[in-house]
């Protein structure tokens, strides 16, 4: 999904480099917070793989959100089927939610997530539940 709100590009995660521009995102935001630790980078590569055996049960989508092409937010949106199968709910879950202080582009954010889960079926969202 990709929409335009007042100046905010919301753009999907789909590939390599996308993947890298949103694990790497939050080290721009936080530079100088003295609170912030940034995750090991190959460490959250690896998580969001593929080829992680422990997202098995997950669907899941990734955004950000650019202003003038820069990247200034980012989240995902997933469904565990997991969660589903043993509370039967059509729960959705939203996570690594990181962004300026704008509240357009968290409305812009949270908008991708909520469309993306209801089209995965979900009627409830819930979070921030990061993969």
């Amino acid at each position: 999904m990709e929409c335009d709100l007042l100046m905010i590009k919301i753009e999907k995660v789909i590939n390599k480099n996308d993947l890298k521009a949103f694990i790497a995102f939050p080290s721009s935001l936080y530079p100088d917070d003295p609170n912030w630790i940034p995750p090991l980078f190959i460490e959250r590569n690896e998580h969001l793989s593929a080829k992680n055996p422990g997202t098995d049960h997950i669907i899941w989508q990734a955004w950000v959100a650019k202003k003038a092409g820069q990247i200034v937010g980012r989240i995902t949106a997933q469904i565990d089927t997991l969660h589903r199968e043993r509370y039967g709910e059509d729960t959705g879950h939203f996570g690594m939610i990181d962004a300026i202080d704008d509240p357009q582009v968290f409305a812009a954010l949270f908008g991708a997530a909520e469309a993306w889960l209801k089209s995965q079926g979900a009627s409830k969202i819930s979070g921030p539940f990061s993969l």
